[in-house]
């Protein structure tokens, strides 16, 4: 059995779209969150409830409430890319040959995916990678219990960095990223990537991923520190 899940905001976009989608090629059963400080703390509780709830999971689809599926075989695939009991997370775009979480600057992307705002075809086919975009994210069973395991700490603000320490954290425990063929439809808006939530978002990731002197490790809290007060603030 495979469950899906997404962090339902106020923008009407699942009821709109995700929602109709999923009922339309049938996928269920679904776990919905709604009125979320951050989907990173979303995902955990979906993780949490999908392990308890079903004995029998076969993986778990987390998606963004704007993301339209516009194909059938989408369970067909994942059970073929599971099937080795080697891949921890799949995906529909991602990045390799960066050093921080935004895969999208590395000249080594992967994947395709029709957007609102543009279109990112990179390649077809399945490929392994370091991180995938947390549109889309299918996760097998041993990545669930990993992560689940795993993602006690908050620190990832709104609607950044969760994906990408995600990944981060699978491929430590010895299992693949990937991207392979889903057709979906991304119904998103351009960034803004210069907020503080995405600022404090990467000063989390470096504290987390980096080893670093503690001179360096100081700066980046107080980096992150000084972005959070601005988050709150509205800057």
């Amino acid at each position: 059995m495979f469950v899906y899940g997404v962090c339902v905001g106020p923008s009407g976009k699942f009821e709109a779209a995700c929602g109709p989608s999923l009922e339309r090629y049938g996928f269920e059963p679904v776990i919905l969150r709604r009125h979320q400080r951050s989907i990173f703390e979303a995902y955990v509780s979906m993780m949490d409830e999908a392990s308890d709830r079903w004995p029998d999971l076969e993986g778990l689809v987390l998606l963004h409430d704007d993301v339209v599926i516009e194909d059938d075989c989408i369970e067909t695939n994942l059970r073929r890319l599971f099937r080795s009991g080697r891949t921890g997370i799949v995906g529909v775009v991602g990045g390799t040959g960066h050093d921080e979480l935004s895969w999208w600057k590395t000249d080594e992307r992967f994947g395709h995916c029709r957007m609102a705002t543009h279109v990112d075809e990179y390649s077809r086919g399945d490929h392994e990678v370091s991180t995938v975009d947390g549109l889309f994210m299918a996760l097998s069973p041993p990545a669930v219990q990993l992560l689940s395991r795993s993602l006690r700490q908050g620190g990832y603000p709104a609607w950044h960095g969760y994906d990408s320490e995600m990944c981060r954290l699978v491929r430590q425990a010895g299992l693949s990223v990937l991207v392979s063929d889903f057709e979906l439809f991304h119904d998103c808006k351009r960034g803004p990537w210069g907020r503080a939530e995405y600022g404090q978002a990467i000063m989390e990731w470096w504290l987390r991923s980096s080893e670093g002197g503690i001179r360096q490790r100081v700066v980046w809290k107080m980096k992150r520190h000084l972005l959070a007060t601005a988050a709150r603030l509205g800057r």
